[in-house]
């Protein structure tokens, strides 16, 4: 990926900054819950889909790609190729 993410799935939690990171390997499917303070998501490398629940309108995300979450959670998030996202607390 060039982004010296790991490809094994991790999270890696920066407070301070207000930001989690999550690499996720191709086919790798995360669930973001309501109480996971998470607002905007961006794809740093790689090509995610995502949908919210109920499942209205999938979107798909690459290349600083950014999305803001409403209000349809859970959200499912799967990487269609080895993935790393900012998630935006």
């Amino acid at each position: 990926m060039g982004t010296g993410c790991a490809l094994a799935d991790r999270v890696v939690s920066r407070p301070r900054a207000q930001t989690r990171i999550i690499c996720l390997k191709r086919g790798k499917v995360a669930r973001l819950e309501k109480d996971s303070g998470v607002k905007t998501i961006e794809t740093k490398a790689g090509v995610l889909w995502l949908t919210g629940t109920p499942a209205d309108g999938d979107v798909l995300l690459q290349n600083a790609g950014r999305f803001d979450l409403r209000d349809r959670w859970p959200y499912i998030i799967e990487a269609l190729e080895a993935a790393e996202l900012l998630l935006f607390l």
